[in-house]
């Protein structure tokens, strides 16, 4: 597993989120703090524990994770999608 430290200027990566409503959230209060987000729907493998939408970033998973933390919005978990297409949990 991966540390978001470690990835901070890779990707793209997934973050999963246990409700709808946070991944709106989750986007909005990235869009505002200037890093680029899109809402998906997330691959079927990675929202086994959520609700199946998350954020897609191409680059800064750190401070995409450091940022929904401190602004209160909780998420599942966060993935790196590898060049053979497979994921790979980041820890959080």
């Amino acid at each position: 597993m991966e540390h978001f430290a470690e990835t901070g200027t890779i990707g793209p990566v997934y973050i999963t989120f246990p409700t709808m409503t946070l991944a709106q959230k989750g986007h909005s209060l990235l869009e505002s703090s200037g890093v680029s987000a899109v809402l998906v729907r997330v691959p079927r493998d990675l929202a086994r524990m959520g609700c199946g939408f998350g954020l897609r970033l191409d680059r800064r998973g750190g401070k995409a994770a450091a940022l929904l933390r401190d602004g209160g919005v909780l998420f599942s978990r966060a993935f790196l999608r590898k060049p053979d297409g497979s994921f790979e949990e980041l820890s959080l």
